[in-house]
């Protein structure tokens, strides 16, 4: 004879609570675990059945019944993960003396595909970092940003390089007047990266810039270090994306291409403070 209803209230209540108590769950997942749970507890009722005698079966078939309802994937997967969670905890509890959802197995997660940039979304970028580098009314150092980020931009675009290999170039790979450079990449081995002359102009404009401020640094404070900080000495792609997250958002909010991967470029071609 099927228990009460009420029952199922009762137990899914002991449930969260150990959540809270025990794992500090906050109000948001006791929330997410709670409608789950309802939602499970209703089905179960449908059937005559509550949490104390649902068999392996029944449970299946609330999977089912979840697919016929349209729910995706991923929420049927949320959905299962509470309800063996919970029927884990009744077993601990010796509420029940077996786990009928121990065997459960849900649906694959898909995985989303990246966003990327179309070509007018790209043309846009560069567009938008050359014409930062050609205002006029800026100071030398704000030119030698933009010209830095207009260059690493250009690199980035032109040949496909990883973040990771971007942000490592040293400040060399800018100074040889070659239609290729030399990159090192995962399991530190080297290949050769062809350039357009777009790339290798902006690599041009970027070391003419930065020389012309390193010259007047060195004037007015007598140290080479002083143009070597300026251009920061961030090494890692997240915090280079900090930096430059603007003018990514700018030309293609919303894509990660965008305001990730040519952000993330930002920092670049400036390894030591011997360069």
């Amino acid at each position: 004879m099927p228990r009460d209803k009420s029952s199922d209230v009762r137990l899914t209540s002991l449930f969260l609570d150990m959540l809270a108590a025990e794992q500090g769950a906050g109000d948001n997942t006791l929330d997410a675990y709670r409608g789950d749970l309802e939602d499970l507890s209703e089905f179960l009722a449908r059937r005559k059945s509550t949490l104390h005698d649902a068999d392996t079966q029944i449970l299946r078939d609330y999977l089912a019944d979840l697919d016929t309802r349209g729910f995706k994937s991923s929420s049927v997967a949320r959905k299962l993960s509470s309800t063996r969670h919970l029927f884990r905890f009744l077993l601990s509890e010796h509420v029940r003396s077996d786990d009928p959802a121990a065997i459960l197995s849900g649906p694959k997660r898909g995985r989303a595909l990246p966003k990327v940039l179309s070509i007018a979304d790209v043309d846009r970028l560069l567009t938008q970092a050359k014409n930062m580098a050609e205002t006029p009314e800026q100071s030398p150092l704000q030119k030698l940003r933009a010209l830095r980020l207009s260059c690493l931009l250009e690199i980035l675009y032109a040949t496909g390089l990883r973040v990771s290999e971007l942000v490592a170039l040293p400040l060399s790979a800018a100074r040889r007047d070659a239609r290729m450079i030399v990159v090192r990449g995962k399991g530190n081995k080297e290949r050769l990266v062809p350039l357009n002359e777009t790339s290798k102009q902006a690599m041009t404009d970027y070391l003419a810039a930065r020389e012309a401020v390193h010259r007047e640094q060195k004037k007015k404070r007598g140290s080479v270090q002083v143009a070597v900080s300026i251009i920061g000495r961030e090494r890692s792609p997240d915090a280079a994306a900090f930096r430059a997250r603007p003018q990514g958002t700018r030309a293609g909010r919303g894509h990660r291409a965008a305001s990730r991967q040519p952000a993330c470029a930002a920092p670049c071609l400036r390894v030591s403070s011997a360069a």
